[in-house]
């Protein structure tokens, strides 16, 4: 479901102009429809905010429109949680430990700690999102989920080997379908290892 999730997203994002919107619009009704469908939505915003700009348009309003999905696949997954009788895992002081010291850190150490902090609220936010959805909702087999992803956006980025799109950021560093090599790279190396462990 997460690579036909994901193809579908792009299929919408393809006409560009007025059709911008579609693919948010829909991810924001995939997030509220189901505590997978959260943890789905969110990974399928996550490649549609770092999609290449070479291959679509990307929307103002869909710069804001991601907050929404990460918004509301949170409050989805919160209810499931609530739902479940609000029970935190045994690692959850230690996250407490690292928000706080992180956060004490954007404050007083970063040059921009308005930024930092909403990087260490969107990295937390999107944390607990993931994790409490995979764990309440369960009817997905995330592994599998994990490799096809990777193993899609690697088999869609390959024709641009040859072409100037797939080095649009510094025409050197192979970035695909993705606007970055390291965000590439990134999402291409996690489902890499779990599929290699």
């Amino acid at each position: 479901p997460l690579v036909w999730l994901m193809l579908g997203v792009f299929a919408l994002s393809l006409p560009g102009g007025e059709w911008a919107l579609a693919p948010w619009i829909f991810l924001i009704l995939w997030a509220v429809s189901g505590t997978d469908q959260a943890v789905e939505a969110l990974l399928v915003a996550l490649v549609l905010n770092l999609v290449n700009p070479g291959l679509f348009d990307k929307s103002e309003a869909g710069l804001w429109l991601r907050w929404l999905v990460l918004g509301l696949a949170s409050l989805r997954v919160g209810y499931a949680w609530y739902r479940n009788g609000f029970r935190r895992p045994s690692w959850f002081r230690y996250f407490l430990l690292f928000v706080i010291y992180t956060g004490l850190m954007a404050v007083f150490v970063s040059r921009l700690p308005t930024v930092s902090l909403f990087k260490l609220l969107t990295y937390c936010v999107g944390s607990m999102v993931v994790y409490f959805g995979v764990q309440l909702g369960g009817r997905r087999d995330w592994g599998l989920n994990v490799i096809a992803f990777g193993a899609v956006l690697a088999l869609l980025s390959l024709p641009l080997l040859r072409t100037s799109v797939g080095y649009l950021l510094n025409g050197t560093q192979f970035q695909g379908v993705l606007a970055h090599p390291q965000a590439y790279g990134v999402l291409v190396s996690v489902p890499l290892g779990y599929a290699i462990a």
